[in-house]
């Protein structure tokens, strides 16, 4: 581990935190400074109290004292509530607003294949889930070390005056406790992180049970069986977990603890009765010493407890830093030529493999030109490196060897933003939000962030109401939005609107299908476009298709051999090769694989 990694992972984020709301870390002193009187007060309220009693001064003296007291406390109370109800939580959540974005927006400019990866996906989930909170808990680890630290100037600066030797029984017994921590703070780190790992298991369970895609396959199959042997096999592991380490960690905090206890409180006491018998100190000093030391010995505990946590942060930063600090290999090398975003361009694929980490040669030496304003596809089985290749296309990965080029550029020189502007998708795995099709006011992200936004504009930041409207008929929604009494403004899911509507599958893809054509890319790309229509709104994307082809340069995946026909070019790729290509009557002429699939899908669908 590097020289001050915990000093500078947590002024890291302390620096962040101040750098985003310096009154929130100056408000902590203030209360801290506030804690310290308290003490203060509280300690010498004894003394004084006793001392006026027992040495029979007025009662008035008395009354005074317990008039500073508890007026203290009130005033005391009334901060300390009213910042933790209003003033911490406003603060709190800009602050996580910040810090959470600052991760979003970072999350974007992170490599496909990176996030694919175990390890790192493992520090990812961790820093998204942990970031904002962590931050905040921070703060509170802040304050108790600062309220701890100044407490315990005031404890020690009573303790001198009345009896010195008790700081030194106090700081002993509190050593004690302090190395208990430490030796404990990697313990509860991996115990952390192992029931947190088991548990994410547990929440994609849960997710299952009330995620809408999976209800079907619930009520129909036995994956409810499997999903509760898995739940009950995974609980088994928690346990074994908190019984394994959770029984480590106590025992070692038992024995810290006992120890103290007997050091602070039991020699202390016994230290200070001796002195009171031999008249050396009086009944007030004596309870006055008694309450400094069990508050000085309960902090000083505390804050056994809290320089752990400053390590237990440290760790929880690097997976942060780990992210914010990432250098992506597509993303951080920016090209410097920019290409027309709504023209049609060629596209080269040259001498292209790839593998992934744990998969190796899924394209092997890949050769294909597409010409400007061309349709062409790519067909074969599934596995075969189809959607691999649309990837490479698209520039989620960088190939392994070979080049790609746009107009004879090569990716690498095209800045990455431009290049996305330029490509339409259209998934295999399209995804619909819960927003509405046309900007909603009312909806919660646009009160939040202050941002139209809706189903089909998210690709493009101009809102042009037309051109929603013409890519709401062309993609055939115009059913849907008849349904819904042609406002656009409805949410498409009820999760977060009780007056909004859940699509289904094929509605969902029409969505996604007017996405793409407002966004009015030169190269639009489609992944499986048909697999959730019917017949009917098949037909009406080929229509669709075809008025595209005359100005953009298409690519198609498909399955769906009726679809492909008409392209000025297909491709059959079969474990990752190119193994035929040229048009449909060429292929069909040629009589191989593709001759035969086409056969089988005319025989079945009466093509």
């Amino acid at each position: 581990m590097k020289k001050n990694y915990v000093y500078n992972n947590c002024m890291y984020m302390y620096r962040l935190i101040w750098s985003i709301s310096k009154t929130r870390i100056a408000l902590i002193l203030v209360l801290s400074v506030a804690d310290a009187i308290n003490v203060f007060v509280t300690t010498f309220f004894f003394k004084f109290a006793i001392d006026g009693l027992t040495n029979q001064k007025p009662f008035s003296y008395f009354i005074t004292i317990v008039g500073i007291r508890i007026g203290y406390l009130l005033i005391y109370q009334c901060i300390d509530n009213f910042f933790h109800t209003v003033v911490f939580p406003i603060y709190d959540n800009k602050i996580k607003q910040n810090i959470s974005l600052n991760l979003y927006r970072k999350v974007s400019n992170i490599d496909l294949y990176q996030c694919e990866q175990s390890e790192f996906y493992k520090k990812y989930a961790r820093a998204i889930n942990e970031a904002d909170n962590r931050a905040i808990e921070m703060l509170g680890t802040l304050r108790g070390f600062l309220s701890i630290t100044l407490q315990a100037i005031v404890l020690l600066s009573v303790l001198a005056y009345i009896s010195p030797i008790t700081i030194f029984i106090a700081l002993v017994g509190t050593g004690v406790t302090f190395w208990g921590n430490i030796m404990n703070t990697k313990k509860v780190y991996k115990y952390e992180n192992d029931k947190r790992e088991i548990n994410r298991f547990i929440d994609y369970i849960k997710r299952i049970y009330y995620l809408p895609q999976y209800s079907k396959d619930i009520r129909t199959t036995i994956i409810n069986d499997i999903l509760s042997d898995a739940y009950t096999s995974r609980n088994t592991n928690l346990n074994e977990v908190i019984k394994k380490q959770g029984t480590i960690i106590a025992l070692v905090a038992i024995i810290a603890s006992w120890l103290f206890n007997f050091i602070n409180i039991g020699l202390s006491s016994i230290y200070l009765g001796l002195k009171i018998l031999k008249g050396f100190i009086g009944v007030g000093d004596f309870v006055s010493s008694i309450n400094a030391i069990s508050n000085l010995s309960g902090n000083m505990l505390m804050m056994s407890n809290i320089i752990p946590q400053f390590r237990q942060h440290a760790l929880f930063i690097d997976d942060y830093l780990s992210i914010i600090n990432y250098q992506s290999s597509l993303y951080d090398n920016v090209g410097k030529n920019f290409i027309k975003t709504n023209e049609p361009h060629s596209i080269s694929i040259r001498n292209v493999s790839f593998s992934y980490p744990n998969k190796k040669g899924v394209l092997k030496n890949i050769n294909i030109e597409i010409g400007k304003g061309q349709k062409i596809a790519f067909v074969g089985e599934n596995g075969a490196g189809k959607s691999t290749l649309l990837k490479l296309i698209m520039r989620l990965y960088d190939p392994e060897c070979g080049e790609l080029y746009i107009d004879e550029i090569p990716y690498k020189e095209i800045n990455v933003s431009n290049l996305y502007d330029s490509i339409s998708a259209i998934y295999q795995d399209y995804q619909c939000y819960a927003f509405s099709l046309r900007d909603n006011s009312h909806f919660p992200f646009t009160q939040l962030y202050g941002h139209n936004r809706d189903n089909i504009t998210l690709i493009n930041n101009k809102v042009n109401y037309n051109k929603i409207r013409e890519a709401i008929i062309k993609s055939g929604l115009e059913t849907l939005v008849n349904s819904l009494n042609n406002d656009l403004s409805i949410s498409l899911s009820t999760e977060f609107d009780s007056e909004g509507v859940n699509l289904s599958g094929g509605q969902c893809q029409k969505v996604a299908i007017a996405r793409s054509l407002y966004h009015n890319a030169g190269i639009i790309i489609m992944d499986e476009p048909t697999a959730a229509l019917d017949p009917l709104a098949e037909k009406d994307l080929f229509d669709i298709i075809d008025g595209l082809a005359a100005n953009k340069t298409l690519i198609v995946v498909s399955h769906r051999l009726s679809l492909v026909k008409n392209m000025d070019k297909i491709y059959h790729i079969k474990n990752g090769q190119v193994v035929e290509k040229g048009t449909h009557n060429e292929l069909m002429a040629l009589g191989g694989e593709y001759s035969h699939m086409f056969k089988v899908q005319a025989e079945r669908y009466g093509l």
